[in-house]
């Protein structure tokens, strides 16, 4: 992986660029919501 600053080469593992100490960016994690099974069908969904 390159440095976003200084486009160097850093291990995949670095938290930080080893040449220039900028912070490697890291794309963020998107957590899953956990399904509660709470949702009641809304009045459009039993009309019928």
């Amino acid at each position: 992986m390159d440095c976003k600053k200084c486009k160097k080469e850093i291990p995949e593992e670095s938290t930080y660029c080893n040449f220039c100490g900028a912070p490697k960016r890291q794309k963020p994690k998107r957590q899953k919501r956990a399904e509660t099974g709470r949702g009641a069908p809304t009045s459009a969904a039993r009309h019928g």
